[in-house]
């Protein structure tokens, strides 16, 4: 009976584990098509990074966000794959190191320290992927009490750009600042986007590849 108690218990805790990321699909399926309406593809088409969703609360924060890239998914794949090219994007990290990798997985240690005010946090994660089509996030372990997140690359009707989807959750062990939460969410998400739009070339015009690299980290 105890044994039973136990293996119930451990049933629950693995399906618990991977439920935490706004609108997640179970692990490891497919992150969910979220294709524009007519307002926001117009916006797309300007060149905005759309900030679909946020969730700011209890050192927890949440965010979704899209933007159209000129290049084919291959070559974003490429840079988002590459931990060098990660340093350029990702606003704090300090450290990146690919630990074991696949053509669909691979697990991957980060050092990423934000703020002078603010301890840096120490952790890996894993990531599950379509190649060229999606990637899926989740947490192996350090100093994050949670994180998940997905990417996800559709072609744009007639095949004009790239609809590049990305969702992340994350929350430390130990609490955060509320204003470094609510920044990350609102703006660092979207800044990272943007910043990646140029890095890998994906920016539609010069104009754009200006103010896409003027939001990369400092």
């Amino acid at each position: 009976m105890a044994k039973q108690s136990a293996s119930r218990l451990l049933c629950l805790l693995l399906a618990l584990a991977g439920s935490g990321a706004v609108g997640a699909a179970p692990w490891p399926e497919a992150p969910p098509l979220l294709l524009p309406d007519a307002e926001a593809t117009a916006q797309l088409r300007a060149g905005e990074v759309l900030v679909l969703s946020t969730a700011v609360g209890d050192s927890t924060g949440a965010a979704r966000v899209q933007a159209l890239f000129k290049l084919p998914a291959p070559a974003l794949w490429s840079v988002l794959g590459n931990c060098e090219a990660n340093f350029e994007f990702v606003r704090g990290l300090r450290e990146c190191e690919v630990l074991t990798e696949s053509a669909t997985r691979a697990t991957t240690r980060q050092h990423v320290k934000r703020s002078l005010f603010w301890r840096g946090l120490d952790y890996s994660f894993e990531t599950v992927r379509e190649p060229h089509v999606w990637i899926r996030i989740r947490l192996l372990e350090g100093d994050l009490k949670e994180l998940e997140g997905s990417w996800r690359f559709d072609p744009f009707p007639a095949g004009e750009a790239l609809l590049v989807t990305h969702e992340i959750q994350l929350r430390p062990r130990l609490p955060a600042p509320s204003w470094l939460v609510e920044r990350t969410v609102r703006r660092d998400v979207a800044d990272m986007m943007a910043c990646l739009r140029w890095y890998s070339g994906g920016s539609p015009d010069g104009t754009l590849a200006q103010k896409d690299r003027q939001r990369c980290p400092d």
